[in-house]
């Protein structure tokens, strides 16, 4: 639980696979997390992310009928977005669109996630940040510092570093 909240972080989940869904629901409770509501394709999942009490949205990059539109229409409402990425091939796309997290990363990993995605807030995207004005901006060089993670050629590990990193 992030220490300025007295309550867990409340999280929209829709990863599709029911095994997948059956774990996280099971152990992000016990980072502070609080599964809030579920979903099963991209079109609930924009309409759930409408209502009061989401805090962050934790979805599956694969969901059924999720695309860059509704990731986009998702900043656009203010909820910050983790994306769990099987194919690691799209994630220098997705990063510019929400946080990304491999789909193999343990729980811990992905609650740490979550609860960053929360911190930071909507308008940051990837492990560098997409930062959309000047004040979160200033607000952001008070947090630490940004370490960024890149190479010449596709699936090197970048994304690993980056999670170890954080």
């Amino acid at each position: 639980m992030s220490a300025e909240r007295a309550v867990p972080v409340r999280v929209l989940l829709a990863v599709g696979g029911r095994e997948f869904e059956r774990r996280l629901t099971h152990e992000l409770p016990a980072a502070g997390l609080q599964i809030a509501a579920r979903c099963l394709d991209g079109p609930s999942l924009l309409d759930r992310a409408r209502e009061p009490g989401i805090d962050v949205v934790l979805a599956a990059a694969d969901l059924h009928r999720l695309d860059d539109t509704t990731l986009v229409a998702l900043r656009e409402r203010r909820r910050p977005v983790v994306l769990l990425v099987a194919d690691l091939s799209d994630t220098e796309r997705l990063a510019a669109l929400a946080s990304v997290v491999p789909a193999a990363a343990s729980s811990a990993v992905i609650a740490t996630a979550v609860l960053q995605a929360e911190a930071n807030g909507p308008g940051y995207a990837g492990f560098s940040g997409i930062i959309p004005n000047a004040e979160e901006r200033d607000e952001h060089r008070e947090r630490g510092r940004v370490i960024a993670v890149a190479s010449g050629k596709g699936a090197p590990g970048k994304t690993t570093l980056a999670l170890a990193i954080a």
